[in-house]
C-alpha cells in the first residue's frame, strides 16, 4: 500500500510544476507583448521550428495556439478580439462564438466585480488575479490571469493570458483535505491510535498520548509496547489474544470494552476501547485503529453515587424522622428503623403493599379515614405537608398523632419514580408545647404583676419626696440664709436626685425590655446634648476636684438624628459613672471626631479601671465591676444598660475599654451622623414664661396631707390663690361652688382616680385646664392622662420650678375667667 506521505510528496511536485510554467508562460508573453523577442522556439512533433516575431503574425498565431493557457485580446471595453482554441475548449464554446463577445459572459456573476478591477488596473499597466469561469455546460474552472497592457493599430488593447488552476486546486484540497482529517483527530476528545498489519505505529492523536502518557525520551514505535500499560477492569494484565489491535488486525472489530492504563507515575486512567480493523479496495488488511475514551469521571461519578446511595441507606436508618418510600403505583419499597417503629411493619412485611395499608391516617376528632397523600403527590407532582390534625393507625390499631410531609422522587429526566413520606410522632413535641405555653403564661402573669409592682412602689416612693423636693427648692431659692445651711439643702438636694435617679433607672429598664419606652428624634447637635450633661455633671466634677476637658475634634458640629433628653441621659450617665470612679484629683474629658459616616464621642477617665472579665458584662443590667470591697460606690448597675438600649435606638453602638485595673477606662459611643439643618430648622419654639402672667384660682386635689400643704405653700407663694380637696367628691363639690381657672390633681384618690374627676368635670361643663401630679410616671400613666383631658402629667416627687412652669404652660393660652 502506497503510504500517504508518498502521495503527498507527489501531489507538492506536480503543484509546484504547474506554478513554474505558469510563470514562465506569462514572462514569455510579457516579452513578445514589449517586443523585446526577435524569435522563438516552437518544439512541434516534427522537431524545433524557429520563428521569427518582426511582422510575423502568422509565426505569432502559431506561438498561441501551441500554448496550454488560454490567450484573450481584449479592447478597451472587454470585449474579446481575438481568442486561441485553449480558452474555447475552457469555457467550452466554439472559437466562431468568442469573437466580440464580452470577456464578462464566461466569468461567474460574483467574480465580475473583481474582473472590472483587474481590467482597470490593467489599463494602466499589467494585473494578476485568481477567477471563476463558467462553461456552457455549467462546470466551473478556477483560473489564474495574467492582464497586460498592449497597443494595436494605435488602440490600447489587453493581453489576457489564462491558466487552468483545476488541477492544482484538486492537488490542494487532497492536501487540505488530509491536514483536515489530522486536524479533527488531533483535537478530538478521544484518543485514536492507527498501526500497519505488522503493528508498527503510524498515528497516535494528542488525546491519545495524554491518556497513555507518551513517553518523549523512548518513543513507542509499536503498538504492543503500549499494552504493557493495560489492565482490565479487575486490574489483571491483558493476554496477547486479547489484545483489542491484535483482534482488529486478524479481522474482528473489539467494541466498547473497558480498560485501565497505569500511567508512569502511578495513577490510573479508566478507558472504554474499541478497534477495527483497516481494509484496502480488495479487503486485504492494511492496518488496525483503536478509538478510547476517558471514562475515569464517569467511574468516579458511578463509585460517588455508589458511596451516595450507602451514605443515604445509613442516614435513613439513621435519623429521628420515620421515611417510607414507594413506587409510581403507591407501593411500599423502603422502610427505615422508625418508620417500622411507628407504624409496626417491618421492611419485609411492608415491601410491596399499597401505602394505604402500612401508612393508615385517620383525622383525631373523627376517626374518618383521611385521603392518601401519596396518590396526591404523585398526581400533582409536588411535595405536600400534612395537616397537623392527622394521626397514623398502626398495625396493631393503636393511633398516634404525627406531623407529615410528603414529596415526589425525580429521576435524572425530571420524571417521577415514585414518592417519601416523611413523618414523626408529635406526642411529646404537644406535651412540651402545652407545658411551654403554661410556662409562658405564668412568666407574663409574673411580668405584669412585676411591673405593677414596680409601677406602685414607684408610686410609694416618689409621693414621700414630693414635699421634700418642694421644700427644699423653696429654701434655696432664698438669698438669706447661711452658707452651711446652703450646702446642707444642696447636699439634700443631691441625695434626693439621686433617689428618683435609682427610681427612673427601675422604670426605663421596664420601659425599654417592653419596647415601650417614649423616643422623639430629629436632626441635633450632639454637642446640645454633650453640653448639658456636663453642666449636670460639673457641680460633682467640681466638688472632686477632677480636671476636665472636653474635645469636640472640629469646628463644624456633628448632626445626628436624636432624641435630645435620651441622648442626654446617656452622656450623664457616662460622665456620672467617670465622676464616681476617678479619685480625687484625676481626670476626665470628652473627645468626638467623626470616621466613616459616623461620629465618635469617648468618655474617658484615670479611674479604677475595668477588670477584663468584666468587660463581657458590664452593660448587662443589674451587674457592676467586680470590685475588691462591697458596692460602696452605690446604685444598681442599670446605668449602662440603660445607655446601651437608648444608643441602639439610636442607630448607634457603646463599648468599653480598659488596660486593667487602676488604668482607667473609655467608654466609645458612635453614632450615624445625619444631614445638617440650616438654622431656621434647628430652633426650638420659644420658651414659655416661667411663672403664669396672673394670679390664678387653683382647684388642688391631693389626699397625702403633707404633699397637699407643700404644694399649696409653693402656688400661694408665687400669687395664686388655692382650694384643696383630698377626694372625688370634695374636689367636685368645690368645682360646683366656685369658678377655677386650673385643676392640679392627684390620680390615685380614695374614692376614685383623677381621671373619673377630670371626665366627670368635663361632663359637667368645666373647660378649665387641668395638670395631673402623679408618683405613676410610666408612658402610658401619661397617655392615659392625655386621653383623659390633662395638659402635663407631672411625675413625683415635683420641684417646685417643675410646677411653677407646668401652671404656666397650662394656662399660657387660657383667657381670664
Amino acid at each position: 500500500m502506497e503510504s500517504p506521505e508518498k502521495s503527498r510528496a507527489d501531489l507538492e511536485r506536480e503543484v509546484t510544476q504547474l506554478r513554474a510554467e505558469l510563470l514562465e508562460a506569462q514572462e514569455t508573453m510579457q516579452a513578445i507583448c514589449e517586443g523585446q523577442v526577435d524569435a522563438l522556439v516552437i518544439s512541434t512533433p516534427e522537431g524545433q521550428r524557429v520563428f521569427t516575431l518582426q511582422g510575423a503574425d502568422q509565426a505569432y498565431r502559431a506561438v498561441v495556439e501551441q500554448m496550454q493557457e488560454g490567450a484573450v485580446t481584449l479592447v478597451e471595453d472587454g470585449r474579446i478580439g481575438y481568442s486561441n482554441h485553449c480558452f474555447a475548449r475552457m469555457v467550452k464554446r466554439p472559437l466562431e462564438e468568442m469573437i466580440g463577445s464580452h470577456i464578462r459572459q464566461y466569468v461567474i456573476e460574483r467574480d465580475h466585480d473583481r474582473l472590472n478591477q483587474l481590467i482597470h488596473q490593467a489599463l494602466r499597466g499589467s494585473a494578476h488575479g485568481e477567477l471563476t469561469l463558467g462553461a456552457t455546460d455549467g462546470s466551473l474552472i478556477p483560473v489564474r490571469v495574467s492582464l497586460n497592457l498592449m497597443v494595436l493599430d494605435e488602440l490600447p488593447s489587453i493581453c489576457l493570458i489564462v491558466t487552468d488552476l483545476t488541477e492544482r486546486k484538486q492537488a490542494e484540497r487532497v492536501l487540505a483535505s488530509e491536514q483536515f482529517v489530522r486536524a479533527i483527530l488531533n483535537q478530538a476528545a478521544d484518543g485514536v491510535i492507527v498501526c500497519d498489519a505488522k503493528d508498527r505505529l503510524l498515528f497516535a492523536n494528542p488525546a491519545a498520548q495524554s491518556m497513555v502518557q507518551f513517553d518523549a525520551d523512548n518513543p513507542v514505535t509499536r503498538v504492543s509496547q503500549l499494552w504493557s500499560k493495560v489492565i482490565d477492569a479487575e486490574g489483571r494484565p491483558i493476554p496477547v489474544e486479547e489484545q483489542s489491535l491484535g483482534i482488529a488486525l486478524k479481522g474482528r472489530a473489539v467494541t466498547a470494552r473497558e480498560k485501565r492504563v497505569v500511567r508512569s507515575d502511578g495513577s490510573y486512567c479508566d478507558i472504554l476501547l474499541s478497534a477495527n480493523p483497516l481494509r484496502d479496495a480488495d479487503g486485504r488488511i492494511m492496518g488496525a485503529v483503536a478509538t478510547f475514551s476517558d471514562i475515569s469521571r464517569r467511574k468516579r461519578a458511578e463509585e460517588a453515587e455508589r458511596q451516595q446511595r450507602e451514605w443515604l441507606r445509613v442516614t435513613l436508618a439513621s435519623i429521628g424522622d420515620a421515611v417510607i418510600a414507594t413506587d409510581t403505583a403507591t407501593r411500599v419499597t423502603f422502610l427505615n428503623p422508625v418508620a417500622e417503629s411507628l407504624t409496626g411493619w417491618t421492611q419485609e412485611q411492608a415491601i410491596g403493599h399499597p401505602i394505604g395499608m402500612v401508612f393508615a391516617l385517620v383525622h383525631e376528632q373523627t376517626r374518618q379515614r383521611a385521603d392518601d397523600v401519596v396518590s396526591q403527590v404523585l398526581r400533582d407532582k409536588r411535595a405536600v405537608a400534612l395537616a397537623n390534625d392527622r394521626a397514623l393507625v398502626t398495625k396493631d390499631g393503636c393511633t398516634i398523632p404525627i406531623e407529615a410531609c410528603a414529596a415526589p422522587i425525580l429521576d435524572t429526566a425530571g420524571d417521577i419514580v415514585g414518592a417519601v413520606l416523611v413523618f414523626h410522632d408529635v406526642t411529646a413535641k404537644r406535651r412540651a408545647r402545652d407545658e411551654l405555653q403554661t410556662a409562658k403564661d405564668a412568666a407574663e402573669r409574673a411580668n405584669r404583676a412585676k411591673d405593677q409592682f414596680l409601677a406602685v412602689l414607684s408610686h410609694e416612693l416618689r409621693t414621700p419626696l414630693t414635699p421634700v423636693v418642694m421644700g427644699v427648692s423653696m429654701l434655696r431659692a432664698r438669698t438669706d440664709l447661711d452658707p452651711a445651711v446652703c450646702d446642707i439643702l444642696e447636699m439634700i438636694h443631691r441625695n434626693i436626685a439621686m433617689e428618683v435617679g435609682l427610681i427612673d433607672d427601675l422604670l426605663d429598664v421596664t420601659r425599654i425590655a417592653n419596647g415601650k419606652i417614649e423616643f422623639h428624634r430629629s436632626p441635633v447637635e450632639l454637642s446640645t446634648a454633650i453640653s448639658r450633661a456636663v453642666e449636670i455633671c460639673k457641680p460633682e466634677i467640681e466638688a472632686r476636684g477632677l480636671h476636665f476637658g472636653l474635645d469636640m475634634g472640629s469646628d463644624e458640629p456633628y448632626w445626628v438624628e436624636a432624641d435630645v433628653p435620651r441622648l442626654q441621659q446617656v452622656f450623664w450617665n457616662l460622665l456620672k459613672n467617670a465622676v464616681k470612679f476617678t479619685p480625687y484629683g484625676g481626670c476626665i474629658g470628652i473627645r468626638c471626631r467623626s470616621e466613616d459616616g459616623y461620629v465618635v464621642a469617648e468618655v474617658t477617665d484615670t479611674g479604677i479601671g475595668i477588670e477584663p472579665e468584666a468587660l463581657r458584662r458590664i452593660f448587662k443590667a443589674f451587674e457592676q465591676t467586680d470590685l475588691s470591697g462591697p458596692r460602696y460606690f452605690g446604685g444598681l448597675g442599670l446605668g449602662l444598660a440603660i445607655c446601651k438600649a437608648l444608643v441602639e435606638l439610636h442607630g448607634g453602638t457603646i463599648s468599653a475599654h480598659s488596660d486593667g485595673p487602676g488604668k482607667g477606662a473609655t467608654l466609645r459611643v458612635r453614632l450615624p451622623l445625619c444631614p445638617a439643618v440650616g438654622p431656621a430648622e434647628a430652633s426650638s419654639p420659644s420658651a414659655l414664661h416661667e411663672r403664669a402672667i396672673r394670679p390664678l384660682r387653683i382647684l388642688l386635689v391631693e389626699d397625702h396631707v403633707v404633699t397637699a400643704k407643700m404644694t399649696r405653700m409653693v402656688l400661694t407663694t408665687d400669687g395664686h390663690t388655692v382650694e384643696t380637696a383630698g377626694d372625688v367628691a370634695t374636689a367636685l363639690e368645690l368645682a360646683g361652688q366656685r369658678d377655677f381657672d386650673l385643676l392640679l390633681s392627684d390620680l390615685g384618690l380614695p374614692d376614685g382616680s383623677g381621671h373619673d374627676l377630670m371626665r366627670e368635670l368635663r361632663a359637667r361643663g368645666h373647660n378649665f385646664p387641668a395638670i395631673a401630679l402623679s408618683g405613676y410616671g410610666q408612658e402610658n400613666d401619661v397617655q392615659r392622662s392625655r386621653e383623659a383631658g390633662f395638659a402635663a402629667h407631672l411625675t413625683k416627687p415635683a420641684s417646685r420650678e417643675a410646677v411653677v412652669k407646668a401652671v404656666a404652660s397650662a394656662t399660657a393660652q387660657q383667657p381670664p375667667g
